[in-house]
């Protein structure tokens, strides 16, 4: 529950991505981007759940989404061609995805097991 009294809680299906994603034997490397005015906030949001150790990579602060991409792609050596990104702003995907980062835009029901199917065979076309 936030300061408001308002309950935020996961998609359904997020907590179980994360577990898989971030085993060793998946090789996938998990980072975060947000833009959020209180990054203060969102990571202790990320310490409180535990998920700050999942996500060993994390551009959190406010300003464009490409910004993010381009530190992210500098601090990890990973390529902006090898990236995977799901967001639910259209805006972003179109920014982002100019970067050459395979990008997916996440529907009403949010980050599903289908999107995330969606976006794993995108980035291997």
């Amino acid at each position: 529950v936030d300061s408001n009294g308002i309950y935020a809680s996961w998609f359904h299906d997020v907590p179980e991505m994360i577990r898989i994603l971030s085993l060793d034997s998946c090789k996938w490397t998990l980072a975060l981007a947000s833009r959020t005015p209180t990054p203060e906030k969102a990571n202790k949001v990320l310490k409180l759940t535990g998920y700050d150790a999942k996500f060993p990579h994390k551009q959190i602060y406010p300003g464009a989404k490409t910004s993010h991409f381009h530190k992210l792609s500098t601090n990890t050596g990973i390529s902006k061609s090898d990236m995977l990104f799901f967001d639910d702003e259209q805006r972003n995907i179109r920014d982002v995805g100019a970067l050459g980062v395979t990008c997916i835009l996440v529907g009403s029901d949010g980050m599903t097991w289908k999107t995330l199917k969606e976006g794993i065979e995108k980035y291997r076309k």
